[in-house]
Order: C-alpha cells, then structure tokens, then sequence
C-alpha cells in the first residue's frame, strides 16, 4: 500500500516518502493507537515510544520505497 501511495508522486524524493510515511502513520496507526490508550489507561510514556517506533518505521519504508522507485 505505502508503494501505491508513493506512486501518486511524478517523481518521489525520500522526503516525500517520508511525509507519505508519516501521514500513513498519522492516519492510520495514531487514531487507533490513541483509543487503546484511553480504553487501556497506560501511561502516555509508552504511548509515545511505542507510537514512536511506528513513526519511524513508516517513514523509513517510505523513503526506501521512494528512493527504490
């Protein structure tokens, strides 16, 4: 999917990758993310460095994907 996203590019750079990476993360992993948060009432502390992980992650194959192409 992140490749499909990438293709909307002309010609992709790693740092639209990584702001294609990004919003994948911002819009799909945060919000489900931030509700398991409030249901599951863990400190934020491990919200964030897990969520973190995920961030970096995302971006990472996204420019791999965007340089690649």
């Amino acid at each position: 999917m992140m490749a499909h996203m990438i293709q909307l590019f002309e010609k992709p750079t790693w740092i639209d990758g990584i702001h294609t990476g990004a919003g994948a993360w911002f819009g799909f992993v945060f919000p489900l993310a931030w509700i398991m948060l409030v249901f599951e009432r863990r400190p934020p502390a491990t919200f964030w460095i897990n969520n973190g992980n995920w961030l970096v992650s995302f971006s990472v194959v996204s420019a791999i994907l965007a340089l690649w192409r």
